[in-house]
């Protein structure tokens, strides 16, 4: 009987025990539901140590924390720059698809059980998810790259200030890398990103103080000048912006000198104003007309005083301010007048205006006891021809002449080295200059039999870009061909 009881019992407590679990059981699974039919975090879930607003529909409550999230700001320094831009200025979202996703994955993944474990740990406030964020790159170069104006500094070199007598002490400058500002982000960012340190390359100067330390100011190499008084007004402001530029600049034995470099971008923050640059053959309005009489000054100084020229190209037309030969041309970021120091002081560049509208460029820091001359030969003559252009904004009729034609020439310069004592040395070089076509503009539906005759030198005429009568030089092809585009002659 005894033995009876205590199955019975044991029965019952079994019995019990199952019928609790199927309580717990049924509890666990209608919060289960409850849960997962809701949307965001378990409840008691923190986001990054907060809590969410439930009066809110949770992807509302993350839309509103990544605005606020991308408004704060980030204190950014590099040497002598600080300021505070917004997290999403610099590219730091908050990702709200992977925050519901995160929220969907704790509410769904696992077991009743593991399921129900989160539940009891989130209302006990144990359990918080952190802010998942993106990095926007393209954002973050925009800004960074806007920045760089801010942070850059060109390096400054020594010179000699001829003006007041005196040395100018070298400076580095400083450059905003911008590529490992964007990896240092990418890889240090989230929520409690609130200080930049910008990765700011330095630039050294390329004339250092002892290389200034040394110019002799009294010994003359050479000299050039050239006279702009017939095609002054905005050109003079052009021709003193770039002479300025270059006074004082100075060239180490060896050093190459770039006048792009030194003289910088022609744009009209930087002085520079619109005057004639030569666009296609024909002149035309453009920011910076007139500096290539300054870099033909400094070419001819530098041919005179014995400095290899690395890299120079003729105008594509005789210049009236120097011989053939003894031009340079300079098209902003595109075509450079490169010199070398071939001595072993250092030379220093001397601008100056002996006269209002006259240019002097003198080579300081050494003299030479010989004589240097240069002479051209013209050993091609290239014919040109009559370009008509229609221009609707002229009435039917009318003919203006724009632009008197010119031969082209090949021309050979020498330049003669007279030592005294021992025999000259002779050195050539090659200079090309391109035929100009007679231009004139016409109104529409215009008999041009009205124009007069060719001139000499003229062979044929094109209207519009077709060729109507006569041949066109197959020079002017050759120059089609050479030609850049969207490039003009200062």
């Amino acid at each position: 009987m005894g033995h009876l009881q205590r199955a019975c019992v044991g029965r019952v407590v079994v019995t019990g025990l199952a019928a609790l679990a199927c309580v717990v059981g049924a509890l666990t699974v209608g919060v289960w539901w409850s849960v997962s039919m809701r949307a965001g975090p378990l409840p008691g879930t923190t986001i990054g140590g907060y809590q969410p607003d439930e009066a809110m529909l949770f992807s509302d409550w993350l839309e509103l924390e990544r605005r606020q999230f991308g408004d704060e700001l980030v204190r950014v320094t590099a040497e002598d720059v600080a300021l505070d831009l917004r997290q999403s200025q610099l590219g730091l979202v908050v990702d709200v698809a992977q925050m519901l996703q995160l929220s969907e994955r704790q509410r769904q993944n696992g077991s009743f059980l593991t399921i129900g474990w989160r539940i009891a740990s989130a209302r006990l406030g144990q359990v918080d998810l952190a802010w998942l964020t993106r990095f926007d790159r393209e954002q973050a170069r925009t800004t960074l790259t806007t920045l760089a104006k801010v942070v850059d500094r060109p390096a400054v070199n020594a010179e000699v200030d001829l003006v007041h007598r005196r040395k100018v002490r070298a400076q580095f400058g400083s450059r905003l890398d911008v590529e490992q500002t964007l990896d240092f982000i990418e890889t240090h960012r989230s929520v409690e990103f609130a200080w930049l340190p910008l990765v700011v390359e330095q630039i050294a100067p390329t004339v250092r103080d002892e290389a200034a330390s040394t110019v002799d100011v009294d010994r003359v190499l050479s000299h050039f000048e050239t006279d702009f008084r017939s095609r002054a007004g905005t050109r003079a402001i052009n021709i003193r912006v770039a002479a300025r530029a270059l006074q004082g600049q100075i060239l180490g034995p060896g050093a190459v000198f770039s006048f792009n470099q030194v003289v910088g971008q022609r744009i009209e923050t930087r002085g520079y104003r619109e005057a004639p640059v030569i666009v296609d053959d024909e002149v035309e309005p453009g920011v910076g007309g007139g500096v290539c009489q300054v870099a033909t000054t400094l070419h001819a100084a530098a041919v005179l005083g014995g400095l290899e020229v690395v890299a120079r190209r003729s105008h594509s037309r005789p210049s009236g301010y120097a011989p053939m030969g003894l031009d340079a041309t300079v098209i902003d970021g595109q075509v450079d007048l490169k010199l070398r120091n071939p001595y072993s002081v250092p030379i220093s560049i001397a601008t100056s205006f002996p006269e209002r509208f006259r240019l002097r460029i003198e080579l300081l820091g050494i003299t030479i006891a010989s004589r240097v001359e240069h002479t051209y030969t013209v050993a091609k003559r290239y014919e040109f021809y009559r370009r008509i252009v229609t221009k609707s904004d002229l009435l039917p009729g009318t003919t203006q002449k724009k632009q008197k034609g010119n031969f082209g020439y090949d021309v050979t310069s020498t330049i003669t080295t007279d030592r005294g004592a021992q025999p000259p040395t002779r050195r050539q070089y090659h200079s090309r200059y391109w035929p100009v076509p007679e231009v004139y503009w016409v109104g529409p539906n215009t008999d041009i039999s009205v124009l007069p005759p060719l001139p000499d030198g003229a062979t044929g005429v094109q209207r519009d870009g077709t060729t109507i009568s006569g041949t066109i030089p197959a020079a002017v092809e050759e120059r089609a061909a050479e030609a850049t585009a969207n490039t003009s002659e200062q």
